[in-house]
């Protein structure tokens, strides 16, 4: 797994910002896509440094949850562009809401990556939520291809 193709992407999809702001869904969030989980905090603004410790903190718990959901170690059963896209949608919707993708879950489980392509396009995530990413993503488990934007 390349750690630095995966922060990469994720700034790519999520931008980076150093000053706390309201994410699409109106939440407080900092950093690359760092969602601050008590609205009472008085962070205001973090250094590029602080921001990479959060972002590599939050694919840590992006990683984990993937475990939880597919079991220890399951990174090691993928390419590393499925692992990277894998990330990059569980960075994203966090693990409740990928948890709402069962059937895409089974088909993961069941090495179908053109089911996991169609699952992960037949949702709210890629009609209204994120579109592009969505398909990027999609394409990438589905390809076995890196995630590219244009």
């Amino acid at each position: 797994m390349n750690w630095t193709d995966i922060e990469t992407m994720l700034v790519d999809d999520e931008g980076l910002r150093l000053r706390t702001y309201l994410c699409t869904k109106g939440f407080p969030t900092i950093g690359v896509g760092h969602r601050l989980l008590d609205p009472e905090m008085s962070i205001s603004e973090i250094s590029v440094e602080t921001a990479g410790v959060l972002l590599r903190r939050d694919i840590e718990i992006a990683i984990h949850d993937l475990e939880c959901v597919f079991g220890i170690r399951c990174l090691d059963h993928w390419s590393e562009q499925r692992q990277h896209g894998l990330i990059n949608m569980m960075f994203q919707l966090g693990r409740d809401k990928f948890l709402s993708f069962g059937k895409m879950i089974a088909a993961v489980k069941d090495d179908d990556w053109q089911a996991v392509r169609l699952e992960c396009l037949d949702s709210k995530y890629a009609r209204e939520d994120a579109p592009d990413r969505a398909w990027r993503v999609a394409n990438m488990l589905y390809d076995n291809t890196e995630c590219t934007h244009e």
